[in-house]
């Protein structure tokens, strides 16, 4: 079976990366090709450190925004240029897949399979303020965006958070496929003992990963140790440099590539302070037998369910992690059972449920 995976944007490697990395191994038995704006294996195996099939690269243009404004649209007619590229050689091949949010317009004949991480372009950021401006913005696109989605074969999605977003503003109902984890890469057998009081954070540093909530953690709790390690945005470097500024003496920054399982296999908690639709890190702190101690809303309470703390407010996320650091018992529970869970989302069950799917749903 020959198959064409569109992913644009592959010159930042993050979780949607990883589902097309994974993807591409999963069929790696059939004629893969893929539409992307740069294509360089060695990179892409050091990042994920996986061995890759052979692909195909059909280059693309890369996409620019010409104004930080009204980037929706700008991926949209960018995208339509884009179409006219899959349409000329799309007739070639028996699936399409999608990894990245171009709602393909391919012709009738060739099935298309969509994972949608969120519908960035549809829907509001789930931290996101509505407001007059932001609504209309938001509906515009939508109107545009779900004309094209009429035709996805079948969409997948990473969690149940997510497809109800995807249900509410795309009006599809998506199958949940959660993405690959590299758990075997951050499992720790490391006790209680081997471990620091210390609690890890990470996240890009961006306002709406809201970091900052740490800080205030750490001041409530200043016998503790916190480490947050992110990668540093430019547009929002102000507030990296804020972060740095206020944080109290027991709370240490971290950016870069940090190699950050060793801090997770020497922490004893985890702690995820936004909605996120699923949230990688999380499920890479409980392989390394960090406890998770996740926002009470979005991805990660919702996929990792009773193997993971959750919060609400300041007060009560302090409580957990200060019960949590005393508790010899408690932790050594909890944190077997975040590792166990870990093993639920590896690459390897991913992969396995991809070709099933196909299988089941496309080729029965």
């Amino acid at each position: 079976m020959k198959i064409l995976f569109v992913h644009p944007r592959l010159s930042v490697f993050g979780g949607a990366e990883r589902v097309l990395i994974h993807m591409l191994k999963a069929l790696r038995e059939n004629e893969l090709s893929l539409v992307t704006d740069c294509w360089n294996p060695k990179d892409v195996k050091k990042m994920f450190d996986t061995e890759l099939p052979d692909v195909k690269w059909v280059r693309c243009p890369s996409f620019h925004p010409i104004h930080q404004h009204f980037v929706a649209f700008q991926w949209l007619v960018y995208t339509r240029k884009l179409n006219r590229l899959i349409r000329q050689v799309c007739g070639d091949y028996d699936l399409l897949i999608e990894t990245q949010q171009v709602y393909s317009d391919p012709s009738p004949s060739t099935p298309l399979i969509n994972y949608i991480h969120y519908p960035t372009l549809a829907a509001p950021p789930p931290e996101e303020r509505q407001h007059l401006t932001s609504s209309i913005y938001y509906a515009m696109s939508r109107f545009f965006i779900r004309q094209r989605v009429k035709k996805i074969s079948l969409a997948l999605t990473n969690s149940r958070f997510t497809a109800k977003k995807i249900v509410e503003y795309l009006n599809i109902k998506p199958l949940v496929v959660h993405p690959p984890v590299d758990v075997k890469k951050f499992y720790s057998e490391q006790t209680w003992s081997d471990r620091e009081d210390k609690v890890v954070s990470i996240g890009m540093f961006v306002p709406w990963k809201r970091l900052h909530l740490l800080l205030e953690v750490a001041r409530r709790l200043p016998n503790v140790q916190f480490v947050i390690i992110g990668k540093i945005s430019e547009d929002h470097r102000g507030y990296y440099e804020k972060l740095c500024m206020q944080s109290p003496d027991n709370l240490t920054i971290k950016s870069g590539e940090t190699p950050f399982y060793k801090e997770l296999a020497s922490a004893k908690a985890y702690v995820h302070l936004c909605a996120e639709p699923f949230g990688i890190s999380v499920v890479e702190a409980a392989a390394a037998g960090c406890v998770p101690i996740v926002y009470h809303i979005g991805g990660p309470a919702e996929c990792l369910g009773d193997a993971a703390l959750t919060w609400k407010d300041m007060k009560q996320l302090s409580t957990l992690i200060s019960e949590l650091i005393k508790d010899k018992d408690l932790w050594s529970e909890a944190s077997e059972k975040a590792k166990k869970k870990a093993f639920e989302f590896a690459a390897s069950i991913f992969e396995k449920r991809i070709r099933n799917i196909i299988e089941e749903r496309l080729w029965k």
